[in-house]
Order: structure tokens, then C-alpha cells, then sequence
């Protein structure tokens, strides 16, 4: 059963921030699911789920960049920051 069904606020189950971009965030809620805040919609999910999701994203940026992975291989991420030194 979902612990925040009978959350009426956030400050009955903390968050604490794990990353932050300009359009989304991600934090931990202190009953150990994730939340994903994408603008003003918020998910709630399991570490695992969060991990398909971004998976599954980068896939199709991958595949709408017209970039072809193999399966066997572990997916990178297709688009976004780049550290220095690379180019």
C-alpha cells in the first residue's frame, strides 16, 4: 500500500533532494520511494522503476536521434551536460 495516499502535506513524509535540473528534480522520501517532479506533475516510484524510466527515456532519445544501440551493451545517456574535456 502507498504510504502518501494519507499524506496531506510533505512535511509529514521529508524529502531529501538527489539532483535537480532547470525543468526537474528527483528526491528521496524518507519511506524510500523516489519522487520525479517534472514541472507541476509529481511520481512517486520505486528506485527500480525510476532506473526503467531513464532507461527507457534515453533509449528514445537514442532512437529519435537516429543513433542505434546494441541491446547487450549498457546505455548511455544520448543527450545532456557535457563534463569537461569532453567534446
Amino acid at each position: 500500500m502507498d504510504d502518501h495516499r494519507q499524506a496531506s502535506s510533505s512535511e509529514e513524509h521529508p524529502a531529501e533532494r538527489l539532483a535537480q535540473g532547470e525543468f526537474t528534480a528527483v528526491d528521496r522520501c524518507e519511506c524510500g520511494s523516489l519522487q520525479l517532479h517534472v514541472g507541476a506533475l509529481t511520481l512517486r516510484m520505486s528506485p527500480r522503476a525510476l532506473a526503467e524510466l531513464a532507461d527507457t527515456l534515453n533509449h528514445a532519445l537514442l532512437s529519435h536521434c537516429g543513433k542505434k544501440q546494441d541491446s547487450a551493451e549498457p546505455r548511455a545517456l544520448a543527450i545532456g551536460p557535457q563534463r569537461r574535456g569532453e567534446a
